[in-house]
């Protein structure tokens, strides 16, 4: 997802402390530097929550209401605050697929002491907490993104991607933050910038990039963690004659695309593909995957890969001045962007746009999320990689009207579509949510078209939970139990025949293996031929 970007200068990542205006040494990405904290007492502390302390000049945006929605709502439950702080431009979260930790990224937006924050939540989302501040001493930061990657040894990394003065960044931390460093992504000045990463052990890193340059040309280049050096840095494109939105994906095996608008090589504008087999060490010529026969303007792509080198992808844009609107559109692959199919337009009423889709990269399924106008809205849908030209219906999913200026992060929990998007009209502040938050909050039960539903009572309870459900009809029902981190528990039915009608079964704290589970908070997930339900769950000692 591409955004455009406002030059900045300094950036560091430190924890200090200032009431007095002093000059301090810094660490910043090219070493110490010498700079002068204003006199207000600042962000003191690198674990601690920047907007309990007092930034100079926040940047206001203006005010965007749009009215009331034309969508439908999914009871995905209260969204969840990740911090009430001034978010500047946008934001991004990925998930460690070792501990299933979720990082959230966002960047402030003030005259001097702008930032780049990184909150995590261990718990799938339920609760977040400073994990990580950085700096820029005098100018804007923008365009944070984030992913999580693993070198050959299996290790996490925690990589941060930013803009400082056009230049592209990177700053790598492992979970715990013993280990780390900075890194430049290239020499080019950067105007735009895309990153993916292997789900693999491979230990790389992608970005695509468009140079800072009259005619917009993409680039691409890679890093190793294991040595944390970005090489072949690599011209893919040149003269686009559009602003081309480059989105980059990676599959595993050393499959990985970038998609962009192009206006040149043909009569309408089009999406175009370059694709690499070997790691992003050399790239095929581009080829164009659709035709445009309406000839409408394009914008906003965002493109994903599963984690099977010939598995489903998906590439999705915005198709401006419909008969209906903006429309989204998408392409979808079956074979790891080898070829493209055309989908569909997503349908519904008003206009779409700014898409995000991530996907669960373990099972191939897409997480689409977008913005529509009017009314605010964060849309959600979905599709499985083994159908992925069968979206789910779109349904509002955001609690608290949605900034209409930058799109929503797509992605997943350990294993459920989720949601990060910010909220205009409350000073900017940052909401999670996600699908196996279905209701939490807002009902012990969960329930999706108002028929199926699932409860567990007492709750919580010490030793036994009492599950209750219904069906609608004679169809295959699967209950299993989740921890806090998605991972499976204990299956109780596997995918057995049901008749319609009401049905119980218990849950006595064990999982699969026989043993007793510490105490806390799971989830119990209904899997019907129709619905999928959860309801929370909380074992207590």
């Amino acid at each position: 997802m591409m955004r455009m970007f406002l030059a900045v200068v300094v950036f560091a990542a430190v924890a200090f402390s200032a009431t007095t205006a002093e000059d301090i040494s810094i660490d910043t990405p090219d070493g110490a530097a010498t700079v002068q904290l204003p006199p207000a007492t600042i962000f003191t502390d690198s674990d601690a929550d920047p907007w309990v302390q007092t930034f100079s000049s926040p940047v206001v945006h203006p005010v965007r209401d749009e009215g009331s929605s034309v969508w439908p709502d999914y009871d995905w439950g209260g969204d969840i605050l990740v911090s009430p702080g001034h978010v500047g431009s946008g934001q991004d979260f990925d998930v460690d697929p070792v501990s299933g930790d979720i990082y959230a990224i966002y960047d402030t937006n003030h005259t001097t002491q702008d930032s780049a924050i990184v909150y995590r939540s261990q718990d799938a989302g339920l609760t977040w907490t400073m994990w990580r501040a950085s700096y820029s001493s005098v100018d804007e930061l923008n365009d944070p993104q984030i992913r999580v990657v693993r070198d050959t040894s299996g290790q996490s990394w925690v990589c941060m991607f930013f803009l400082i003065d056009k230049s592209l960044r990177m700053r790598y931390m492992t979970p715990d933050q013993s280990a780390g460093g900075w890194t430049t992504v290239t020499s080019n000045d950067v105007l735009y910038y895309d990153v993916d990463g292997e789900t693999d052990t491979s230990a790389w890193v992608y970005a695509t990039y468009v140079q800072d340059a009259s005619a917009n040309d993409i680039w691409a280049t890679r890093c190793s963690l294991d040595d944390y050096n970005w090489v072949d840095d690599t011209s893919l494109f040149v003269d686009p004659g559009i602003t081309p939105y480059p989105s980059i994906a990676a599959a595993t095996g050393g499959v990985v695309t970038v998609s962009f608008l192009d206006d040149r090589i043909t009569t309408n504008q089009n999406v175009r593909i370059k694709r690499s087999t070997n790691y992003g060490s050399s790239w095929s010529s581009s080829s164009q995957v659709g035709d445009n026969s309406g000839g409408y303007d394009l914008s906003w792509t965002s493109s994903a890969l599963n984690s099977a080198s010939a598995g489903a992808g998906w590439i999705f844009l915005t198709y401006e001045g419909t008969s209906s609107g903006d429309n989204l559109g998408y392409f979808y692959t079956t074979d790891a962007g080898s070829s493209w199919t055309y989908g569909t337009t997503i349908g519904g009423a008003g206009d779409q746009n700014m898409p995000s889709v991530c996907t669960y990269k373990f099972n191939g399924a897409a997480t689409l999320a977008f913005n529509s106008d009017p009314g605010d809205s964060t849309m959600f849908c979905w599709a499985s990689a083994s159908s992925p030209n069968s979206f789910s219906t779109p349904g509002r999913i955001n609690d608290y009207n949605a900034t209409g200026y930058w799109p929503p992060a797509a992605g997943w929990t350990a294993n459920m579509s989720a949601v990060l998007y910010t909220n205009w009209n409350n000073d900017y502040a940052l909401y999670f949510d996600w699908f196996g938050n279905t209701g939490v909050e807002e009902d012990e039960s969960a329930s999706l078209g108002g028929m199926v539903q699932i409860t567990s009572s007492p709750n919580p309870f010490t030793t036994t939970a009492n599950i209750t459900f219904n069906v609608v009809g004679t169809e295959p029902v699967s209950v299993s139990v989740y921890n806090i981190s998605g991972r499976l528990v204990k299956t109780i039915i596997d995918n057995e025949y049901l008749s319609a009608g009401d049905h119980s079964v218990q849950w006595n704290g064990v999982d699969s293996r026989g043993a007793s589970v510490a105490p806390g908070v799971y989830f119990c997930r209904l899997n019907t031929g129709s619905s999928v339900l959860s309801t929370r769950m909380v074992m207590v000692p």
